[in-house]
């Protein structure tokens, strides 16, 4: 989880944002929030798990990672423009490759929808995907 976070540290120092790992969960014992194929469904219930452990635990935005499928093609889902939001700032995140960088680029783009970004216009992307394409391209990670 350090890598992943050292990525999406690198990934966001260009914009002059800095992200730190402050806090690690790792359920064991079961989910502790309903974790469904359904991302909606998935997102939505652990917005609310955030909501319950945000007192005991300060921070600003929270990432699930699950071994679980979404779906269709979904791999990541966050709202938008909820980075300062104690009800929205999260997202939901498939561990979908092998490589830490490939997680790490789903859940900085999902953070990305967070800090309010949308998806690149057709065309606006230029780097290559095997150089690590662009965070928020409809199809990252």
């Amino acid at each position: 989880m350090l890598e992943v976070t050292n990525y999406i540290d690198k990934f966001y120092r260009a914009l002059k944002i800095r992200i730190a790992l402050v806090g690690l969960e790792i359920w064991t014992a079961g989910d502790k929030c309903n974790v469904t194929e359904n991302p909606y469904m998935t997102l939505r219930a652990f917005l609310s798990y955030r909501r319950k452990i945000l007192q005991q635990m300060p921070h600003d935005n929270a990432q699930l990672i699950t071994g679980r499928s979404f779906h269709g093609t979904t791999i990541g889902l966050a709202p938008l423009q909820a980075m300062c939001s104690s009800y929205q700032s999260g997202g939901v995140n498939m561990d979908h490759s092998d490589n830490a960088i490939g997680v790490a680029a789903t859940m900085a783009h999902e953070m990305g929808h967070n800090f309010g970004m949308n998806h690149d216009a057709a065309g606006c992307c230029t780097a290559k995907p095997e150089d690590g394409g662009c965070i928020m391209a409809a199809a990252t990670g």
